[in-house]
């Protein structure tokens, strides 16, 4: 997560911060224990990570008093997501063949006719059908179906910045990153985070640099 700002300081575009490090807040747990968790985590994407709208956050982070991640009920989805939002995401159909004109030809000419049987000129032969035979299957290439969770989030008002969500192993790391002038305020926020399965193990964070 604080990568980013370290990679730019080292570099030299951007000058090295007079503070940099977590805001103490009730849901901060501080970062993962691992340190290897920036070269080995893993993203969770940006449309399976949502901000709740403001006026339903009240009735989203009582879901959050005593746990940090809490599994939705497909109307608690939809009620906090929308409807549009709430199931995961469409797989795209193939596209359709071109339908047949039925236009006849504007000279009206006749089709040419069909190649005799061993005219050497003829094209590739079409496949043939063996009686009996199975048709070949396509390798199942279906991703897992996304689950949505209720989770807590920590934002830094006045701070420019976003939210980040991490899955690694069993564990989920959201945090909040930021660049503000002095220490900002913590407040909590409920997000919805899609999964295929509910983590173990939650952290939150809230960070700053200035």
């Amino acid at each position: 997560m604080k990568g980013f700002f370290t990679a730019l300081c080292a570099a030299g575009l951007i000058a090295a911060p007079a503070f940099a490090g977590n805001v103490p807040d009730s849901w901060s747990t501080g970062a993962p224990p691992d340190p290897d968790w920036e070269a080995t985590s893993q993203a969770v994407l940006s449309q399976d990570l949502i901000v709740i709208a403001d006026d339903l956050q009240a009735t989203a982070q009582k879901l959050l008093r005593k746990k940090a991640i809490v599994a939705l009920t497909p109307a608690q989805a939809a009620k906090f997501m929308g409807p549009a939002d709430a199931g995961p995401p469409a797989a795209s159909a193939p596209p359709s063949a071109p339908a047949a004109s039925t236009d006849a030809p504007a000279n009206n000419m006749a089709a040419p006719p069909a190649t005799a049987p061993g005219d050497a000129s003829a094209g590739p032969t079409a496949a043939q059908t063996v009686p009996g035979a199975q048709p070949a299957m396509a390798p199942s290439l279906a991703a897992p179906t996304l689950k949505a969770y209720l989770v807590r989030g920590i934002l830094l008002q006045g701070a420019v910045g976003g939210f980040t969500a991490e899955r690694k192993a069993d564990a989920l790391w959201v945090s909040y990153d930021g660049l503000a002038a002095a220490v900002p305020k913590a407040i909590h926020r409920a997000l919805i985070v899609r999964l295929p399965s509910p983590p173990a193990h939650v952290y939150v964070t809230a960070s700053f640099t200035n």
